[in-house]
């Protein structure tokens, strides 16, 4: 690839990925989830809404949570993480489209580890939003390295068509010597043809000579 190029794209996707960085945060919200009374919602960008799922239930099943899905929420039991201490916890989230970005609330019981699990949320929400637009970068590279090799193979074709252009003149120029050395051989021919003709003449007279 282009290093320009390289350069200028993974500068871009780098400042987008630290935008992101910046403002994801995890905020209280009044809605209801499963047995909790409060909740708190983060945005996941730049990711399908599926792989949100997928990851979270992965991240849940880690942390030895038993997932089932009640109403429409996701729920893991008996999950352990150990950034929020021994205790089991019991998490509800609802993953849900948000423009174009997906939208995770997220309860847990007992909800005095709220607070810790928005840090966990916000620690979940930005690796994904990372990996993500890593994911699209390699996309874009991939692109570039595409577009590039079509350009060369393109100016190649052209390369090739010159050369074939050179070559055809050149048998041109041959053929067009080759037309003169013949009308000039045929010249020599009608001379000779002459030559003989009158030979010819001259024989008959003889024959016609002989009395």
């Amino acid at each position: 690839m282009n290093l320009k190029i390289f350069v200028t794209l993974s500068t871009l996707i780098f400042f987008s990925a630290t935008i992101y960085a910046q403002r994801i945060r995890a905020v209280e919200t009044s809605d209801k989830i499963g047995d909790a009374s409060k909740a708190a919602a983060v945005t996941v960008y730049e990711t399908p809404q599926s792989t949100v799922e997928k990851e979270w239930k992965s991240f849940m099943k880690k942390n030895d949570g038993k997932i089932s899905t009640e109403h429409g929420v996701m729920v893991a039991r008996n999950v352990i993480i150990k950034e929020l201490g021994k205790d089991t916890l019991t998490v509800y989230a609802r993953i849900e489209k948000d423009d174009d970005n997906v939208k995770l609330t997220v309860a847990v019981v007992p909800e005095s580890e709220l607070t810790g699990m928005k840090r966990i949320m916000e620690d979940f929400a930005r690796e994904l939003t990372k990996e993500s637009i890593a994911e699209q970068q390699k996309d874009a590279e991939k692109a570039v390295d595409n577009a590039e090799r079509s350009l060369a193979r393109l100016a190649r074709d052209n390369s090739d068509l010159h050369n074939a252009i050179t070559k055809y003149n050149d048998k041109i120029k041959d053929a067009e010597k080759d037309i003169q050395d013949n009308l000039k051989a045929q010249e020599e021919a009608k001379k000779v043809l002459d030559e003989k003709r009158k030979g010819l003449n001259t024989v008959k007279d003889k024959a016609i000579n002989v009395n």
